[in-house]
């Protein structure tokens, strides 16, 4: 986990905290992943950076469809742009995975980039 941390004030609710979080990994709100877990009888919400998240498993190997089921909060198409991102392979075996991952959720194959 990172020991980065974020100043909150008294009148910070969820979306402002979202923001701070999202400022502080330099990433777009809509891939910061919130949990939920309970510590020490109370509940706490644990904000991580889902960029850095999805590049260790797509780093490990893990398939689209193995990432999206680890990461469903991140869309399809942020998942695939991120895939994309840190694929060292060619480009026909990217669009191959892309096209079966889009096949398994009933997406119109793509044809090129």
């Amino acid at each position: 986990m990172d020991d980065l941390k974020i100043t909150t004030v008294e009148h910070d609710n969820d979306i402002s905290i979202l923001y701070k979080w999202s400022k502080l990994y330099r990433i777009p709100k809509r891939l910061v992943i919130i949990e939920s877990k309970i510590i020490d009888g109370e509940e706490v919400k644990i904000y991580s950076n889902g960029l850095k998240s999805i590049n260790t498993v797509i780093n490990l190997g893990k398939s689209l469809d193995d990432i999206y089921r680890l990461y469903p909060m991140i869309s399809p198409k942020d998942i695939v742009m991120l895939y994309i991102l840190s694929r060292t392979k060619s480009t026909d075996n990217v669009l191959l995975d892309i096209n079966n991952f889009y096949k398994l959720l009933d997406i119109n194959e793509i044809s090129d980039i």
